[in-house]
């Protein structure tokens, strides 16, 4: 079984280099250079208001997805289980749900729709002995 998972395990390593070899390229080539450009017009056009916010949400956009994707934060976890955020916090204090980083923990959409099909008790703990 030990095996079997290892195994697995490698294969899920092999694969996720070869999407992030595929990402760092896209970094390089594509993302990087749009940012620069962006960040260059930003700084030395006169644009109006309306082109600069425009701009500045795309580069916002771009950013959080060349650098941050897939990372949720814990309020936004919170709204998409439907529940408060002491909860998720309390799972992900367990190791239920999340990835501690430092003093912060960081989600993922696929990790929550996982812990989304999990079997969850509702309603208060169950008194043993009765």
């Amino acid at each position: 079984m030990l095996k079997n998972f290892r195994e697995q395990y490698k294969e899920a390593q092999q694969a996720r280099e070869e999407i992030d070899a595929k990402r760092e390229e896209w970094l390089k080539s594509t993302a990087a250079p749009l940012l620069d450009a962006m960040e260059e017009q930003l700084r030395t056009s006169s644009l109006p208001e309306g082109f600069r916010s425009e701009i500045t949400e795309m580069r916002q956009k771009l950013i959080t997805d060349a650098y941050f994707a897939g990372v949720i934060e814990t309020a936004d976890v919170a709204k998409a289980l439907n529940v408060d955020e002491t909860w998720v916090r309390k799972m992900a204090g367990e190791g239920r749900i999340g990835l501690k980083l430092t003093r912060h923990y960081v989600h993922s959409a696929a990790q929550i729709e996982h812990f989304k099909k999990m079997p969850r008790h509702v309603g208060p703990p169950s008194k043993k002995g009765e």
